[in-house]
C-alpha cells in the first residue's frame, strides 16, 4: 500500500482557518509543480518554529526566547 502525499498535504493545509478543500488543493499544487523552492523554505521554517516557538512565562505571548 502506498501513501498518497498530495491527498495528505491537502488535508494538512485545510487546517488553516478560512482554507477548504478546494484552496488547500490550489496551494498544494502551486507549491508542489510551481514553487518548490518556496515549499521547502515554508515547511523548513514552520517545523523550526513548532519546535522552537512557545509561551512567555511572563507573558503568554509567542516567542522564540524565554525571559524567565
Amino acid at each position: 500500500m502506498t501513501k498518497d502525499l498530495l491527498n495528505d498535504l491537502i488535508q494538512a493545509l485545510t487546517i488553516l482557518p478560512g482554507v477548504g478543500k478546494k484552496s488547500a488543493q490550489r496551494m498544494a499544487l502551486y507549491l508542489l509543480d510551481k514553487n518548490k523552492d518556496g515549499a521547502a523554505i515554508m515547511a523548513s521554517t514552520l517545523l523550526e518554529a513548532v519546535e522552537d516557538i512557545s509561551r512567555c512565562k511572563r507573558c503568554r505571548m509567542l516567542t522564540s526566547n524565554d525571559f524567565m
